[in-house]
């Protein structure tokens, strides 16, 4: 009777320690992990913020990706000159945050390419520095929805590339395999042509290695630029392609933007 007595205990105290164990493997990270010292941290920010007066403001999200705000003094005048670094991550979870830095622009404004990978609340915090000053502001901002893919084969597409509207067709519609492919694009600042930028479109597929088909564009005219490639045909069949859009222009960061689309038969 002992023996089995003694094995039940054994088999109780494993299972506890077992669901202890898992329990450790996914826990949840608390938003707050130190209280007291996360408390004179904030203190500390809020006196900053005091003693210097400068205020964010934060346009709303134009799109997933897109972010634009102001910085202000105490007497309201824009703030230029600062170099800003964004946090950004859920409110309500200490996980998955990522760092961006902000562009300047006209008028004491700034604009951050930041990917939301999801819709809804988001918190940024807005690390300001102009000379030996520094601050600490925090904002919450609702990023939309995205906007339902847009199709190359179906007609052109236009997607945002550091500050610039690039609008990409292809020709002929829908692309096939083994053909040649002409690759089409307008490239807009501000609503003017912009010429001088160096414009590529690299053709794949997600999880395969394909051989490498990509179009560098030349200018063709005030902001407008072409040229050509050939896509392969897939051994397995599939015909989902992406076009990833490279974008480098005096005076910008260069940037990339994706896009997709189906090929004929």
């Amino acid at each position: 009777m002992k023996p089995v007595i003694a094995l039940a205990v054994l088999a109780a105290l494993g299972a506890v320690g077992g669901t202890i164990w898992i329990g450790s493997l996914v826990r949840e990270d608390t938003v707050v992990a130190q209280p007291y010292e996360e408390g004179l941290e904030y203190d500390r920010e809020r006196r900053g913020r005091e003693a210097l007066g400068w205020s964010v403001e934060v346009a709303p999200a134009a799109g997933p990706g897109a972010l634009a705000f102001a910085l202000r003094d105490r007497a309201g005048r824009p703030l230029d000159g600062a170099e800003v670094a964004l946090t950004v991550g859920r409110p309500d979870s200490g996980r998955g945050q990522w760092t961006a830095a902000a562009r300047p622009r006209e008028g004491g404004g700034y604009a951050a390419d930041l990917a939301f990978p999801a819709p809804g609340p988001w918190e940024i915090r807005f690390d300001v520095r102009r000379g030996t000053d520094r601050v600490r502001l925090t904002r919450t901002v609702e990023a939309p929805a995205a906007a339902p893919a847009c199709d190359l084969a179906a007609g052109p597409c236009t997607v945002e590339l550091g500050g610039a509207a690039v609008t990409v067709e292809l020709a002929p519609r829908p692309p096939r395999a083994l053909a040649d492919l002409r690759v089409l694009a307008d490239v807009r600042a501000g609503g003017a042509p912009v010429d001088g930028a160096a414009l590529s479109v690299r053709f794949g597929m997600k999880g395969m290695e394909m051989f490498p088909a990509e179009a560098r564009l030349a200018p063709a005219g005030p902001g407008r630029y072409q040229g050509q490639t050939v896509l392969v045909r897939c051994p397995s069949g599939r015909t989902d392609w992406t076009a990833t859009v490279s974008l480098a222009r005096p005076g910008a960061p260069g940037a990339t933007a994706e896009l997709g689309f189906k090929a004929a038969e």
